[in-house]
């Protein structure tokens, strides 16, 4: 019991034991883009081309919500993150993902590999 005290670093270690976030210090962008292009098996450098094919548009479209939700990315940035020329096209990603992830037990368990993923 500590009431009406402040403890030093070494009491709060040992209240607190060996405590740790399990989100890596340093997430980059390009470490979500490589990872979600990595999990459905298509080269990062095609997330970032202006091909629409299925395919390669969902990737993308998880790859922008990844960005906003683990960044907390501007729309402007995640459309230049992935040579998009307008940020509209990133929030209808990020809002077409989030509906999904509600829906579609698929695109959830998409989301939630990749998201291990980036935190393995």
């Amino acid at each position: 019991e500590m009431r009406g005290t402040t403890p030093d670093a070494a009491t709060a270690e040992g209240l607190l034991g060996n405590v740790r976030s399990t989100r890596p210090q340093h997430l980059t962008a390009k470490q979500i883009i490589d990872k979600t292009a990595r999990h459905f098996q298509i080269d990062s450098k095609e997330m970032c081309s202006s091909k629409r094919d299925k395919y390669i548009a969902t990737p993308r479209q998880i790859a922008m919500y990844l960005l906003r939700s683990e960044l907390h990315m501007s729309f402007p940035r995640i459309a230049q993150e992935l040579g998009r020329k307008d940020h509209t096209t990133a929030i209808h990603s990020v809002n077409k993902i989030e509906k999904a992830i509600k829906l579609d037990l698929t695109i959830r368990e998409q989301v939630a590999e990749i998201r291990e993923k980036l935190y393995a």
